[in-house]
């Protein structure tokens, strides 16, 4: 695994797995400010992704839930 492109350590985050990767989305940082980064980690070669998104942040954290409905995340 390459040690430069993983996400930093966090609470707080949407995890799901989907086909044969995880996907990781926002938390909490340890420098307590909020993430919108997108990650995506795959199973077979263990290489982390950071997916861009165009997209407003979501500010909420805790409580939440992934459905996936076809091929989207809601």
């Amino acid at each position: 695994m390459d040690s430069k492109n993983v996400p930093k350590s966090r609470y707080g985050h949407s995890v799901v797995l989907f086909g044969d990767k995880i996907y990781m989305y926002g938390g909490v940082l340890e420098n307590e400010s909020v993430s919108s980064e997108l990650w995506a980690l795959d199973l077979s070669s263990k290489d982390w992704e950071n997916i861009k998104v165009r997209s407003e942040p979501c500010n909420t954290t805790g409580g939440n839930g992934t459905l996936l409905c076809g091929k989207y995340a809601i």
